[in-house]
């Protein structure tokens, strides 16, 4: 208490004790927030309620704590639709079976798909929806080409072809003199490079051409069917795959993907250099690039890295805020397709401590004495998304942005993924621990509604960023949530469900099922609302399991809502300065006392009773205004009347 007033006809103005006429008059002083909106204002409809409208989603994932209206269009993570206008069920996951584990290798060729695991090479027959096993082989496979018509397949302990118009294989392996095994094969101006070790020195990774690598057809692939065309060097294993890209010139040539960056390769002199593109070294790299739209698209741990010749940009999925704990791994691989292009996220979740580690091997799967090692910063804890966890995913992007396409469970790793076109299809196939998938997809971007081949997923959920509507630390009032919907019949099980969480706490809430079409209004709070802080929303959609053309449909959400900041006062007292004495102070010495305290640039206390209730009142005010009537003659007495500002509350009042 800064002090005492004991009557109703005095007040403590910055220490000093006034005597007023009249009654202490308040007002209200803070100014009623206007409203705004956030995100798309045709869709606005309020008068008074301010508006979160979410009606686009091509900004993509990876935001968690949103800045308003810069992340409009940006969400944390989804699997649901939401490279197009509006929002809905992904593709189809359809499965296709069982390969015996995660493939370390796929291809098209001759129209058919081939997938390879360990030693097996699996065919895929579109008439009976099924892999059948092929082919078994030497090992594990490196890196795959076409070369004069044939498939050609590299592994650790040899070279297998594999001719579709005469149905043939050739192995070149041992028990033969000279084994052509190698890291990685690629096909470059009518030649066959194939990179390796040196048969003398197996420490050394050299490179080897072929125009053909058995000439005189008797099985065998000698020394003298390859010509040795320059040593990488860097450790074996660094590389893993060669690919064919742009040289500084403009000139198309071979490029080895290695663990420290992007090496070219120069034919005439048979050496490599190393391009602009390198990064520190990382086990998980030395693979898993592609050409995209004349752009060299190259994973690299967490990150991925796009380059033209000149500039180098990181494009990865965690780039902003990163993913869910559940999918911080490496981008093992990058996937090129007509409209997008694809990451495959690989993530070892390790166990608790009372169960087993995870681990990984250094190139996918251990091979034969293959050192084991630990998987750096493990994931550990529990998993918020709506019961969802998975260790593996495949996210698709047009080029700017990221967006959720497939998730994978709790163990099962990984494998290779591919945009292929056989049999008279075009998917993508995606390989794991748990099985082979595929989605059909377009060769154009366009609106999933308007394609009648569509098929959907049965479930999906979108998981929007924390947003504080441009308060951070001011209160707001949620009030509705309106959401213009369609394609929901909810007696076959299609419709769409909103839960919200308040706060940065992570736990859900039901807001509203939405079950029918067209704008349906939900209050929030019932007639008095919620006031929160900040705010995210979940969209979960379900489809009717038996039509996989059915979808939600979300055009709109409008979250409405007002901005709630505390209530300041402001009050008005006449003071009575006329002859006299007030607590031994002169008029003139309370006089001289009221101009010092207008001219103070600090704040001071104000400590009125109040007429009502007889107790006192006490705010942290500054004087704003005064004004009053001064006798005539020699003497400065009169009345003044002073206006006084509450101040915004310190601290420790907000903490108490």
């Amino acid at each position: 208490m800064s002090g005492v007033v004991k009557n109703a006809n005095e007040v403590l103005l910055y220490g000093t004790n006034f005597p007023i006429v009249g009654q202490v008059r308040r007002t209200a002083v803070t100014p009623f927030a206007p409203k705004f909106t956030l995100g798309d204002y045709t869709r606005d409809d309020k008068i008074v309620t301010s508006s979160w409208i979410i009606s686009a989603w091509g900004g993509g994932l990876g935001v968690q704590n949103g800045q308003l209206p810069k992340d409009a269009d940006r969400f944390w993570y989804s699997t649901l639709e939401t490279k197009y206008k509006y929002l809905m069920l992904g593709a189809l996951i359809k499965s296709a079976g069982s390969i015996g584990g995660a493939a370390d290798f796929g291809m098209e060729y001759n129209d058919r798909l081939y997938m390879c695991v360990g030693a097996s090479v699996y065919l895929w027959t579109e008439s009976t929806q099924a892999f059948t096993l092929f082919k078994t082989i030497s090992g594990r496979v490196n890196q795959g080409t076409v070369f004069n018509g044939a498939m050609y397949l590299v592994t650790d302990s040899g070279l297998h072809r594999y001719d579709a118009l005469s149905n043939t294989w050739q192995d070149y392996m041992s028990p033969d003199t000279y084994i052509p095994n190698g890291d990685a094969l690629i096909e470059w101006d009518g030649k066959l490079f194939r990179l390796g070790p040196d048969p003398v020195n197996t420490s050394v990774t050299k490179m080897f051409w072929t125009i053909d690598p058995d000439p005189d057809n008797d099985g065998v692939s000698t020394a003298a069917d390859w010509t040795e065309a320059g040593i990488l060097h860097l450790p074996r294993k660094y590389c893993q795959q060669l690919i064919i890209y742009f040289d500084l010139t403009g000139e198309p040539v071979i490029h080895a993907i290695t663990k420290i960056g992007v090496y070219g390769y120069e034919f005439t002199s048979y050496k490599f250099y190393q391009t602009p593109l390198i990064y520190p070294t990382i086990g998980t790299a030395g693979k898993g690039a592609i050409v995209f739209r004349g752009e060299l698209m190259v994973p690299a741990g967490r990150n991925v890295y796009k380059y033209n010749g000149s500039t180098i940009q990181i494009i990865s999925p965690s780039k902003y805020d990163g993913l869910p704990s559940n999918l911080r791994g490496d981008a093992q691989q990058m996937v090129a397709g007509h409209s997008f292009f694809y990451a495959v996220i690989s993530t070892i979740i390790a166990g608790s401590a009372s169960g087993p580690t995870m681990q990984f091997f250094d190139d996918d799967t251990p091979d034969s004495g293959e050192t084991v090692v630990f998987q750096e910063n493990p994931v550990i804890g529990s998993f918020p998304m709506a019961g969802i966890s998975q260790n593996g995913a495949v996210l698709a992007s047009p080029g700017g942005s990221w967006h959720g396409f497939f998730d994978e469970e709790v163990g099962s790793s990984m494998g290779y993924t591919l945009v292929a076109s056989v049999e008279g299809t075009y998917r993508i196939w995606i390989s794991s621990g748990s099985g082979m998938y595929y989605a059909d997809l377009d060769t154009g971007l366009h609106n999933p509604l308007q394609n009648p081949n569509t098929e959907f997923n049965t479930y999906g959920y979108l998981e929007t960023a924390w947003v504080d509507m441009g308060w951070v630390e001011l209160g707001k009032l949620a009030l509705s949530l309106d959401v213009d919907a369609d394609g929901i019949d909810s007696t076959s099980g299609t419709y769409a469900q909103i839960d919200i969480a308040w706060d940065q706490n992570e736990q859900w809430e039901p807001l509203a099922t939405v079950v029918k079409n067209g704008l349906t209004q939900y209050s929030i709070g019932g007639a008095e609302g919620r006031t929160f802080r900040s705010v995210k929303l979940r969209v979960q959609m379900y489809r009717n399991t038996n039509v996989t053309s059915a979808t939600p449909v979300i055009r709109s959400i409008i979250f409405g809502f007002m901005r709630r900041p505390p209530m300041l006062w402001g009050w008005e007292v006449n003071l009575n300065l006329t002859k006299g004495r007030h607590y031994g102070k002169t008029s003139d010495e309370l006089i001289e006392r009221m101009i010092d305290i207008t001219n103070t640039p600090t704040a001071g206390t104000f400590v009125y009773k109040d007429r009502r209730t007889g107790k006192q009142s006490e705010a942290r005010v500054v004087v704003s205004n005064i004004s009053g009537a001064e006798m005539t003659g020699d003497d400065a007495q009169g009345r003044y009347t002073v206006s006084i500002l509450e101040l915004d509350p310190i601290e420790d009042e907000l903490n108490a």
